[in-house]
């Protein structure tokens, strides 16, 4: 599969899209937020510092790493139809390729269409940071998130991505989109409004939940998913949470 040349047309055609078609894209490694702030941190769009006395970066769980990960691979199988009691008592960690996916951790932002959650594998280095050098898994929430609220996703194509390596070539990743299926519980969603005066990126506050991602494979990709608990996951406002919900049409252009 050959490398994407340039990260950021790769995304302005992938957003144009939606995610609407099937199929695991190449891309570069590096920026890949899907146009809602990608660049590097000292792009002219990069955003402002953390305010001084911000809490620090939330963390699924920064410190437990591989044996999370572990604890989280005991008590979790791959399924169709995940639960919320088929999640593990356990700090979010996943499985991708059959080895551990770790979860360093977990974000919210605002994106074109919709609200979006990520799973990083790596901390971000301050809560407004660019996602970049790192995989990746995202799911788009159908509806806003709010505290106490449970949202599912049946298996079924759309709403999600895995920016990961390609398996069997080193060195090579891709946007890999597939049937996904997920549940998702929130009991914290401590998150001021947008402030129409503040900058187009903006942390707006902390999460707490417990969710069950579930990622069919296909051909040399395998069953991946992602499951447990997590806290202190940052939420940040990249746009003014105004979306149009609709899948956009696909890009006329190479």
């Amino acid at each position: 599969m050959p490398r994407a040349r340039s990260p950021f047309l790769f995304l302005a055609m992938f957003v144009a899209a939606g995610g609407c078609r099937p199929g695991a894209v190449p891309a570069a490694s590096g920026d890949v937020s899907d146009g809602t702030f990608v660049g590097p941190a000292d792009s002219p769009d990069a955003p402002p510092p953390d305010p001084a006395g911000s809490p620090p970066a939330g963390a699924a769980s920064r410190e437990e790493g591989a044996p999370a990960a572990t604890a989280a691979a005991e008590r979790f199988r791959w399924t169709e139809s995940p639960t919320l009691e088929a999640i593990p008592d356990a700090p979010v960690a996943g499985e991708v390729h059959g080895a551990p996916f770790p979860v360093a951790q977990v974000l919210f932002e605002t994106g074109r269409h919709e609200w979006r959650m990520y799973f990083l594998e790596k901390p971000l280095p301050d809560p407004t940071a660019a996602i970049e050098g790192m995989r990746f898994l995202r799911v788009n929430l159908p509806s806003d998130p709010a505290v106490g609220s449970v949202q599912q996703h049946p298996l079924a194509y759309g709403g999600a991505l895995f920016y990961v390596d390609v398996p069997g070539a080193p060195g090579d990743f891709t946007l890999w989109t597939a049937d996904n299926a997920w549940v998702l519980e929130l009991t914290e969603w401590n998150v001021r409004p947008w402030d129409p005066a503040g900058p187009e990126v903006q942390v707006a506050g902390r999460a707490a939940g417990r969710v069950a991602v579930c990622y069919r494979g296909g051909g040399n990709y395998r069953n991946a998913w992602v499951a447990g608990r997590f806290a202190g996951a940052i939420v940040r406002y990249t746009r003014e949470p105004r979306f149009d919900r609709g899948c956009p049409a696909a890009p006329t252009g190479g």
